[in-house]
């Protein structure tokens, strides 16, 4: 809703990035107003969704690390392992192991990508810097929701990384095998039922 066609420069990035990752397709990205951090969505016709304000304060060279992070996402088709995830978290809310490994399993994701654009550009600072200006765009439009959250921890702590990152980019096969020993575990868990779970 409401998006906009990228600028000439912008989709000019887009495909650099794309042929930089091997890519013969990759998702439309538009900008939108109603996102504050570039995201990947949807699962059968994805689509990266760039921040409007993203066009200000956001250097080129930034900008084109951020889409690179993006793009790098869809290639390790991390939006179907998230919504995977998303799944398995409605269907077994109950156990509170689901949220820690699912928090884990985010944060590996996040780490992973992170590792890929830092030993591709060479760029470690330029990129957190470009993290740090899309928290501080977010918390001046939402600062209660990031007062409230872990956004700054787990920014601060992704940051730490990147500036002393040895990189070591997880395989998408080990990210798949952590994900169904996580599904294997909980419907063990289910198996066993929450009711009798609550009353051990």
């Amino acid at each position: 809703k409401d998006t906009r066609v990228l600028p000439a420069e912008w989709q000019a990035m887009l495909v650099r990035g794309a042929q930089r990752l091997g890519l013969k397709k990759w998702p439309r990205t538009r900008l939108s107003p109603h996102v504050q951090t570039p995201a990947l969505i949807g699962l059968i016709k994805p689509v990266i969704l760039i921040p409007l304000s993203m066009l200000s304060g956001i250097s080129p060279a930034q900008a084109e690390m951020l889409i690179l992070h993006e793009l790098y996402h869809f290639r390790q088709k991390d939006h179907y392992l998230a919504f995977l995830q998303e799944i398995t978290e409605i269907l077994f809310f109950f156990h509170p192991m689901v949220w820690v490994i699912g928090k884990y399993l985010r944060n590996e994701r996040e780490k992973s990508v992170d590792a890929w654009v830092v030993n591709h550009s060479g760029q470690a600072l330029l990129y957190a810097r470009a993290l740090l200006e899309l928290a501080e765009k977010k918390q001046a439009v939402y600062p209660a929701r990031v007062a409230a959250s872990h956004s700054k921890s787990n920014l601060f702590t992704r940051i730490k990384l990147i500036m002393t990152m040895k990189t070591n980019p997880i395989h998408p096969g080990k990210k798949m095998a952590a994900f169904l020993v996580l599904l294997a575990s909980l419907l063990s868990i289910a198996w066993i039922g929450p009711s009798a779970t609550l009353n051990h």
